[in-house]
């Protein structure tokens, strides 16, 4: 408040460091998600603001913070990170006329290898899914299952449907939530909000569910926490600890099985199955277009309908009804 009414808009620049631009971006600017707040306070404590804190925007050099960022001791991915959130906050600067209105200092340069994936994603194959799937017991764990393996759902999407979601006049699955480190927010782009096709064992397994689970009215969590009467979710990193790696483990996989790896293994599905590029794009719900071959361009439900159902063959026969789950 002091700045807005006494400073002189040709004073602004004077004697603002790079830490009062942090500060200022926190408290006016930063995202409302939750795991996106998180990456960037992370970044501004551990390594912005000792580093960058009291140096004046006036005596911020490109080359140096170049030099800065390439010799830090992190993966390129990690690296690359940092030097897009100091773009942005150097954006902000600009808008706010305390930095002269200019091309980016940031943009100057990049990370070498900030954008390559350092290993190849884990899959499992479909006899692998059937496995493991045949193997548990818990209807609530099949449906998790499912799904992650047969929808591409991400974890934080995943844990937090609620029946509400499902409209099954339709036969679709309307993604409007996101939840991480049991924070309950928005999807991770706009793309993510998107309706998908739930037929055949997908829609039996989740209806065997409802049927079972005391919380299946509408606004209730499809995957509710029994201990505290379905006011939350399950915590997902201990069904992957108990559940998931376990389960992997006793199949022979040669890697620790985490909800990622079930969403990579429906995108080598989709592939297998010789869906095109397109309708992988949107029953992934992927926003950039480098992440699916950069086609764009929609298409309609019915289309990724079909899709999705000849990637389910594929896993699935046609009469198959997980155990217990023989719900038309």
């Amino acid at each position: 408040m002091r700045v807005e009414f006494n400073e002189h808009p040709l004073q602004r620049c004077s004697g603002r460091t790079f830490g009062d631009v942090i500060a200022k971006y926190e408290n006016e600017e930063l995202p409302t998600r939750h795991s996106t707040r998180r990456g960037y306070l992370h970044i501004d404590r551990l390594y912005l603001l000792p580093k960058w804190g009291e140096v004046p925007l006036s005596q911020m050099r490109a080359a140096e913070v170049r030099s800065w960022i390439l010799g830090l001791d992190l993966s390129a991915k990690t690296k690359g990170n940092i030097h897009n959130h100091m773009r942005l906050l150097f954006k902000f600067a600009m808008l706010w006329e305390w930095y002269p209105a200019q091309i980016n200092p940031m943009s100057l340069f990049k990370i070498p290898g900030a954008k390559k994936r350092l290993r190849k994603p884990n899959i499992i194959t479909p006899a692998q899914f059937r496995e493991i799937l045949e193997a548990q017991s818990d209807p609530v764990v099949k449906a998790m299952l499912v799904g992650a393996y047969c929808l591409g759902l991400r974890v934080s999407e995943l844990f937090a449907l609620k029946w509400q979601d499902f409209d099954e006049s339709k036969k679709r699955l309307i993604i409007q939530r996101a939840i991480v480190e049991g924070h309950v927010g928005g999807v991770k782009t706009e793309r993510s909000e998107a309706e998908l096709p739930v037929t055949g064992v997908v829609k039996s397994t989740f209806a065997a569910l409802r049927s079972v689970t005391p919380f299946n009215a509408e606004e209730n969590w499809v995957f509710a926490r029994q201990s505290n009467r379905g006011k939350k979710p399950i915590n997902s990193n201990r069904i992957q600890q108990n559940v998931l790696r376990p389960a992997g483990e006793a199949i022979g996989l040669e890697f620790n099985l985490g909800w990622h790896t079930l969403r990579h293994s429906y995108k080598v599905l989709l592939e297998t199955a010789g869906v095109d590029i397109s309708t992988q794009r949107d029953l992934m719900r992927h926003s950039d277009v480098h992440t699916t071959l950069q086609i764009y361009g929609s298409v309609a439900l019915e289309r990724m309908r079909q899709a999705n159902q000849r990637a389910l063959d594929l896993v699935f026969d046609a009469d198959y009804q997980p155990a217990g789950m023989n719900i038309e």
